[in-house]
C-alpha cells in the first residue's frame, strides 16, 4: 500500500525554494531490514550456505521464499542440498521451506504460486526441473523434467511475467566446442511445458559462452543478456580470460520470438579455476556474473551489469543502460581497479531509481564486502552502502562457489529485496561484520548487535544467506510560479512531501 504525507511548510521556507528554483530534492533510499536468515533451530549448523536466491510474492510482499545450497552429496549422480526458508512477515522471521536435491536453482513466485527451477544431476548428464508448492510447506510438486539431446544444461535462471508466462534461461553445453550455448526455455501455462529458444544466433569463437544466461520480463517485453567467449586470452594464474562481447537479446511477443541480438560492449570475461589466485575473489571463484532489469514503468529502459578484467588480477563490474530499447547501450559506472567485485545484481524501482549489489574482494586486506550502490539521476552521482564487511580466512570453503555463482536482488514498486552469503564468523567478533543496522540474526548470539563482543553462542562459524530490503520515497517539492512574485504577505501555496511505502 502506498502512504502520502502532505506537510505544511512556512512561507519563509517556501521562499527560499522558490528563489533556489529547487523542484526535486530526490529520491532517498533506506535500508529497512538486514537478517541473517538462518532459523534459530539450526542455529548450530556450520554448512557453506551460497548461491543464494530471492522470490517475492506479488499479491503478498510479506511472503517471500529465500534458496541457498549447502553440502555435497554422494553417490553420484552428485546434487547438492538445497534448503529453502520462507517469511511470512516481511523478512524479519524465516523458518524452514524444505529443501531440494539439486546443482543450480532459482526461485520466482508466479503469481501467489512459488516455482523453483532447478539443475539436476543424472545419469550421463544434467536435467532442468520445475516444481511448485501446492501445501505452503516445501516446493512439493514436480512439474516439469527438460532433458534436451545432450544433456549438459547449466545455471537455469527464472523469471515470470503476465498470463502464466514463465522463463528458464539456461546455457546448453551440447556440441561443445562449437556450441550456440546461450538458451531460454518459455512456458505459457505456469511450467508445465516449455518451448525452448537458443538466444545466440552465432557460433562463440571459444567455442561456448558464458554459464550465465539472465532474463527480464515487462509485460510481453522479454530481455536477456549472455557473455559470448570469443577468444581464449589467457589460461595462468588460476583463471582462463575470454575476449568477450557482452549481448542482449530482445522479445516483444512473451517469447516468442528474439531479435538478433544488440552488443552492449567488449569486455574480457573471467571462469576462475582455482580460488585465493589473481583470478578469483578469495575463495570465491567467479565467472558467472550477468544481470539484467528492466523497468516496469518504461520498457525501453533496460540496464545491465557484467564482470570485465581488463589486465590479469583486475576484476571490475560495469553497469551498461538502454534508454531506446536496447538498440544503443551506454557505460554508466566502473568500479574501482585496486580491489576485485564481481556478482552483480541489478533492479529498477518504479520511481527510477537503480540499485546494484555486487560482492568485493580487497586482496590488501583479505576481507570480503557486499555493496549496494543507489542512484537516482541517471549514475551522475551515486551511493554507496556497505551491507557487510567480513573475512576471506573463515571459514575454510567446502566447495565451489564459496558465496555463490550470484547474488539476488528484485524489486516490486519502490522497495527492493535482496541476499547474499557471507561468513558470519569474522574471528568470531561479529561487530566487525555487518556494518548495516538495523541487523537481526535468528540464530544465537550474545551481546549487541554492531558492539564490540557481539558473537554467536558456539563457533558455528558457516556461510550464511542474509536477507535485506529498502524503500526508497520521493521528497518532491513543489516551485512556486514565476507570476507569484509577493510571497510575503500571504500563505500562496504548499510544498508536498511524498513518501511511497509499501
Amino acid at each position: 500500500m502506498r502512504m502520502r504525507k502532505l506537510l505544511a511548510v512556512s512561507v519563509a521556507m517556501m521562499t527560499s525554494v522558490a528563489l533556489a528554483g529547487l523542484a526535486d530534492a530526490g529520491p532517498v533510499t533506506t535500508i529497512n531490514l538486514l537478517v541473517d536468515v538462518i532459523p534459530n533451530s539450526q542455529s548450530g549448523e556450520e554448512q557453506q550456505n551460497s548461491e543464494p536466491s530471492i522470490a517475492v510474492n506479488p499479491n503478498n510482499q510479506n511472503q517471500m521464499i529465500v534458496g541457498a545450497f549447502t553440502s555435497i552429496f554422494s553417490p553420484a549422480p552428485t546434487n547438492a542440498t538445497t534448503p529453502f526458508y520462507i517469511s511470512n512477515n516481511g523478512g524479519t522471521i524465516w523458518a524452514d521451506f524444505g529443501s531440494l536435491q539439486t546443482l543450480d536453482k532459482s526461485i520466482a513466485f508466479n503469481g501467489s504460486t512459488p516455482l523453483a527451477t532447478t539443475l539436476h544431476a543424472i545419469a550421463g548428464g544434467t536435467q532442468i526441473q520445475t516444481f511448485s508448492s501446492t501445501n505452503g510447506l516445501n516446493f512439493n510438486n514436480n512439474i516439469n523434467n527438460f532433458s534436451p539431446t545432450g544433456l549438459d544444461l547449466d545455471q537455469p535462471f527464472i523469471r515470470t511475467g503476465p498470463n502464466n508466462h514463465v522463463y528458464v534461461t539456461y546455457n546448453n553445453l551440447f556440441g561443445f566446442p562449437n556450441a550456440k550455448s546461450a538458451s531460454m526455455n518459455v512456458s505459457t501455462d505456469g511450467g508445465v511445458t516449455y518451448a525452448t529458444r537458443v538466444l545466440e544466433t552465432v557460433t562463440p569463437g571459444a567455442g561456448q559462452d558464458g554459464p550465465s544466461v539472465r532474463v527480464a520480463v515487462n509485460g510481453n517485453t522479454v530481455y536477456a543478456t549472455f557473455s559470448r567467449w570469443n577468444t581464449l586470452l589467457s589460461t595462468s594464474d588460476g583463471g582462463n580470460r575470454f575476449a568477450s562481447q557482452q549481448i542482449v537479446v530482445k522479445s516483444t511477443d512473451g517469447g516468442v520470438t528474439f531479435s538478433a541480438g544488440t552488443q552492449v560492449a567488449l569486455a574480457n570475461a573471467v571462469f576462475t579455476t582455482s580460488t585465493n589466485s589473481l583470478n578469483s575473489l578469495g575463495q570465491e571463484r567467479i565467472g558467472s556474473d550477468n544481470t539484467i532489469a528492466v523497468s516496469r514503468t518504461n520498457a525501453n529502459r533496460v540496464v545491465t551489469a557484467y564482470v570485465d578484467s581488463p589486465a590479469i588480477g583486475t576484476i571490475q563490474v560495469h553497469v551498461a543502460e538502454s534508454t531506446d530499447g536496447g538498440a544503443t547501450w551506454a557505460n554508466k559506472l566502473t568500479t574501482a581497479a585496486n580491489v576485485r567485485s564481481a556478482m552483480p545484481a541489478v533492479t529498477i524501482l518504479d520511481d527510477g531509481q537503480v540499485i546494484l549489489l555486487f560482492n568485493q574482494f580487497n586482496p590488501q586486506t583479505n576481507r570480503f564486502s557486499q555493496h549496494l550502490i543507489s542512484t537516482s539521476d541517471d549514475f551522475a552521482t551515486t551511493t554507496d552502502k556497505i551491507l557487510g564487511d567480513e573475512t576471506n580466512a573463515t571459514p575454510v570453503a567446502q566447495f565451489d562457489p564459496y558465496q555463490g555463482d550470484w547474488f539476488d536482488l528484485i524489486s516490486l514498486g519502490d522497495t527492493f529485496y535482496g541476499v547474499f552469503s557471507a561468513s558470519n564468523a569474522d574471528d568470531g567478533n561479529l561487530a566487525n561484520f555487518l556494518l548495516q543496522t538495523p541487523q537481526l540474526y535468528q540464530r544465537c548470539t550474545m551481546g549487541t548487535p554492531g558492539q564490540p563482543g557481539f558473537h554467536l553462542c558456539d563457533a558455528a562459524f558457516s556461510i550464511d544467506p542474509y536477507f535485506f530490503s529498502g524503500t526508497s520515497f520521493n521528497q518532491v517539492i513543489t516551485p512556486w510560479p514565476g507570476t507569484l512574485a509577493l510571497l510575503g504577505t500571504s500563505l500562496l501555496g504548499f510544498a508536498a512531501l511524498r513518501r511511497r511505502r509499501k
